[in-house]
């Protein structure tokens, strides 16, 4: 591929994009290779959200973020992009299959790199809109520990400069995962802002501490009806065994009115950083996940379980 990748193996394919482990031929690094799908190719807005991730792979650096490398067209005139190689699992692997299951204390100290990698990404006027736990992948670096990586800005969002995009759709597709959207996205309200992260991430918080997500619904659409006109399950009345200030900052991310909301993910680092302690000495692990099939989200992984530590 353009002279210098060597295509190793098919790594996966989803809604949109094929990737490739790869190797560049004249360094010898092994990365991945990730293509548009010939079908999305000819869409301009297609296209627009695939390169999409290299323009914030270079606006936002952050090792909590999948780095992108490289974009390019291939020789019969694919868009790709080259991007680290990683291995491991995802969160939803990991939240749904890990034995024994993972301490609250791992599953925090996740969540808490991910704060991180998303306040950066705000600070750089970027907003993800696809939150969820199947595009945090935890990767296995060298020294065998699990290092969070927030994958899939395609429908990343650069404040200030995208005003006419709703943020809901894009070639007659909805943008985002309604399970972990933000009643404000499954409105389609216009100035969707850094908020709307912050809600899905209270969402994957909830998920993993109760076993189940604090919405749902029979179908895609009627998930979206009660996304963003109802109120999300309380966290107290289905885990009253985690402490008391995580439940606050699971409530406090899940306020539908995003005015009351946490305001940026400073706070919620700051609130997470102060409740580890606590759950560093505690023997809590995440309950066993009790998950309605539909409506299921047809873009999360499949991978085996692996053992989670969070980074110091």
């Amino acid at each position: 591929i353009a002279g210098k990748y060597r295509l190793n193996a098919l790594l996966g394919t989803g809604g949109m994009a094929s990737v490739w482990s790869a190797t560049n031929m004249f360094t010898e690094k092994q990365i991945a290779v990730k293509f548009l799908l010939p079908t999305f190719a000819r869409t301009p807005e297609a296209a627009k959200r695939f390169l999409m991730e290299a323009k914030v792979s270079g606006r936002v650096q952050h090792p909590n973020i999948i780095e992108i490398l490289d974009v390019g067209q291939a020789e019969d005139g694919s868009l790709f992009l080259v991007m680290e190689l990683l291995t491991g699992q995802s969160l939803e692997m990991a939240m749904r299959k890990q034995q024994p299951p993972m301490t609250v204390y791992d599953f925090v100290g996740v969540m808490l790199d991910v704060a991180r990698a998303l306040a950066a990404a705000h600070r750089g006027g970027v907003i993800h809109r696809d939150l969820k736990p199947s595009n945090i992948l935890l990767h296995t670096d060298r020294g065998g520990v699990a290092v969070p990586k927030v994958l899939d800005f395609g429908v990343s969002k650069f404040l200030l400069e995208d005003q006419h995009d709703n943020g809901l759709t894009m070639a007659d597709t909805v943008l985002g995962s309604p399970l972990y959207m933000s009643p404000e996205q499954a409105s389609g309200v216009g100035d969707i802002d850094h908020r709307t992260d912050i809600f899905a991430f209270g969402a994957i918080l909830f998920e993993g501490l109760c076993g189940f997500r604090c919405f749902d619904a029979p179908n895609f659409n009627a998930l979206i009806v009660t996304v963003a006109t109802q109120q999300p399950k309380n966290i107290d009345s289905y885990a009253g065994q985690m402490p008391a200030s995580l439940r606050a900052v699971v409530r406090d991310c899940l306020v539908t009115d995003r005015t009351a909301r946490i305001g940026s993910f400073d706070q919620v680092i700051e609130r997470l950083t102060a409740i580890l302690p606590e759950l560093q000495q505690s023997p809590l692990r995440l309950p066993p996940p009790v998950r309605p099939e539909p409506p299921s989200d047809p873009e999360a992984t499949s991978a085996m379980p692996a053992i989670v530590r969070p980074s110091d």
